[in-house]
């Protein structure tokens, strides 16, 4: 008999809303990857297809979230373990 889990993967996956949770999923976590310093100063606030846009709180930390955007995209992606995010757009 398979797992819930999986159950649920499969459901998901046939339904389409498979990437909607992992979008989801970025979006929690993201204080969890930037730290808490960061994310009071930027919002991850939606996605646009493949892109994370992010509202920050003046133009300092959208260069700051410049510099380091490969590396939020990489360990966000590590951590939902799928390419759900392959550009960041900071508002």
């Amino acid at each position: 008999m398979p797992s819930l889990s999986s159950v649920l993967d499969d459901a998901l996956r046939q339904k389409g809303w498979s990437k909607v949770v992992k979008q989801y999923e970025a979006l929690t976590i993201w204080e969890k990857v930037v730290g808490r310093r960061v994310s009071q100063a930027c919002r991850a606030v939606e996605f646009d297809g493949f892109t994370l846009v992010v509202k920050a709180k003046n133009a300092a930390w959208r260069n700051e979230l410049a510099l380091h955007k490969n590396t939020i995209i990489g360990e966000i992606n590590k951590q939902v373990q799928n390419e759900i995010i392959r550009d960041i757009r900071v508002i």
